[in-house]
């Protein structure tokens, strides 16, 4: 009776995962290979300081809100500005915020203006969702930080000294031509790594990052990506985790070498890696071989 009772838990248990682990990769899925959602489009389409209910988007200059905000949108700001380096502070020119609670981006960081071949970027944050993060409904800086070190992470990894020149995906194409783009960009890339900005350089830290981890998982990983069918892309990508998951620091790693990157650099600059072990704890250690990335770190912790 009670063997029974557990394999029926069990199976409820890997039902929730299944469901849970596919929407949220489904989504990222969509959101790497479909302009249609794509935050640099929305950007470039957008008018500064376009207010409403849901939304609102700011101009920023030298780390600075140009245009007067409600407070917690002030507060959220703050603490990006008080913790991420300067360097990377002036770089945002936007500010984006959202209270829609269907919008599954809790936090998002986008280059811009990819033409200008210039470290420029947008920031979005869902407020509502940074809130269920927090006790008694507020905005608290210790659950909200993780979450700007992982968008640094990525901010990092797409700076143009990172990156080919003009090899990015062009974002104002429809959907259908997007991927067409990306599919084509991607191929021109010969043995580095792409993501939608651009080509990888060979010695870029995302590429040395992807070469000494994914490439031995990377083939399987694409043909996932390949699935047409949603039960089987779910079944398939919960089969990938499950076959790897001790390589990763976090759930949200597993998503694509981009967020295996950018989680691997927040645990490195939270510095909790005692529970970590094997190629987990070593994608962690990467970022302690790198002289910058140790710099970085010292001037978030003081």
């Amino acid at each position: 009776m009670i063997n029974t009772i557990q394999r029926n838990v069990l199976s409820l248990i890997l039902v929730l995962l299944i469901i849970i682990l596919g929407f949220a990769y489904t989504s990222y899925k969509y959101s790497i290979k479909s302009n249609a959602n794509s935050i640099g489009y929305k950007y470039q389409n957008a008018k500064y300081d376009q207010s409403t209910p849901q939304s609102a988007i700011y101009k920023v200059q030298n780390g600075i809100l140009i245009k007067n905000q409600n407070s917690i949108e002030q507060k959220v700001w703050d603490i990006f500005t008080k913790n991420v380096p300067q360097l990377y502070v002036d770089q945002i020119e936007a500010y984006e915020v959202s209270y829609l609670e269907e919008d599954m981006t809790l936090a998002n960081i986008e280059k811009i203006n990819l033409e200008s071949n210039q470290n420029v970027f947008k920031l979005k944050i869902n407020i509502e969702k940074l809130k269920t993060l927090s006790t008694a409904n507020e905005i608290e800086e210790t659950r909200v930080l993780p979450i700007f070190i992982h968008e640094l992470g990525h901010q990092i990894s797409l700076q143009t000294d990172q990156l080919e020149p003009n090899t990015y995906t062009n974002q104002k194409l429809d959907k259908n031509e997007y991927v067409k783009d990306f599919n084509l960009k991607q191929s021109q890339c010969h043995d580095t790594y792409y993501l939608k900005e651009g080509c990888s350089k060979p010695n870029s830290y995302i590429n040395q990052f992807y070469q000494k981890f994914w490439t031995q998982s990377w083939s399987e990983y694409q043909n996932i990506q390949e699935i047409k069918n949603d039960n089987e892309f779910n079944q398939k990508s919960l089969e990938f985790y499950e076959k790897y998951k001790e390589e990763f620091v976090s759930k949200e790693a597993f998503f694509s070498p981009e967020e295996d990157f950018a989680e691997s650099f927040r645990v490195f600059v939270l510095g909790d890696k005692s529970k970590l072990s094997g190629i987990a704890k070593q994608k962690v250690e990467f970022f302690e071989g790198v002289g910058e990335m140790i710099n970085i770190a010292s001037e978030i912790r003081l």
